[in-house]
Parts: structure tokens; sequence; C-alpha cells
């Protein structure tokens, strides 16, 4: 619900066109929640969208109580397979980089006197958690003073060169 509710709000906002049709990855529940997004920002009436479900491969309408069925030799099926596995990918890709990035700063994010100007310039400087804990201890002076160096090196639990 969120993500579309985000992709076309930001759409609808930059007077971007719309797509004719919105294809989603799911059966029934994710199709009610697409559609109330797409009602929320006022633009329901004004595209198609549909749900694919993966298992049964069944396609499911708004206000259609019974799933329709394609042949499953059928190139339009294969078609919009393809689009829900691409979709569906990146998803993963996107939520495999959202959680990347959020365990890393979690780390940074509670040591004490670290904010996020100093957690910027650290991962600006390094670009990564491994990095940092790698980097010498004057390398880390050079950027935080030996005072924070040293709460980090100890929040971190690694060692003064």
């Amino acid at each position: 619900r969120e993500v579309v509710e985000r992709c076309y709000s930001r759409r609808v906002a930059e007077k971007k066109p719309l797509p004719q049709l919105i294809v989603i990855d799911g059966g029934r529940g994710q199709l009610s929640a697409a559609v109330a997004s797409l009602k929320l920002i006022g633009i329901y009436e004004q595209v198609e969208v549909i749900a694919i479900a993966k298992r049964l491969e069944a396609i499911y309408r708004p206000d259609d109580p019974i799933p329709y069925y394609i042949s499953k030799q059928s190139p339009a099926l294969k078609l919009l397979q393809q689009i829900r596995n691409a979709t569906h990918n990146f998803a993963i890709g996107f939520h495999r980089r959202v959680r990347t990035k959020k365990g890393l700063q979690s780390q940074l994010d509670s040591i004490p006197s670290f904010g996020p100007k100093t957690i910027a310039k650290l991962m600006g400087a390094f670009g990564s958690l491994a990095a940092i804990k790698k980097a010498p201890t004057d390398l880390l002076i050079s950027y935080l003073g030996k005072k924070r160096t040293k709460i980090l090196e100890e929040h971190l639990g690694i060692g003064s060169t």
C-alpha cells in the first residue's frame, strides 16, 4: 500500500503520465491495499489495476469476486509473469538494500555523541562499517579527533593501533 501510494503520489505531483495498467504482485489482499492507495490519491478511476497471485497464477480485478485464469501456455500469461517477477526481484533488492543500510546505521546511531553529521562524515569517507572497522586509528583520529575515535573503537570493539 505504501509503495503504491508513494510512487503514484509522486507521479501526480510531478505531473507525469499515469500508466494504463498497474500490475500488483499478490492476491486479493494486495490488490485491495493498492486500490485503497489509488483511491486515496484520487486516480483510481484513471488507471486499470490487476493483481496476479503466484501459486495459481490467478488474475484478480477490483470489484470482481471471481479470479480469472489464463491458460498456462498463453503468451499473455507469460508476459504478466515476467512483469510480476521483474518487479518482485526489484522489490526484494530494494528491501535488502534498505535493511543493510539500517543495520549499518543502527550500529553507528547507537554510539553516544555520534549524530547524523558524524555518521554521514564517516560513511562518506569510508563507505561501509567494515571499512571503518579496518581503518587505522590515526586515520580515524583525523576525521573524529582522539576522544571520539576512542569512543568509536570501544563501541565497535576494535583496538587501537
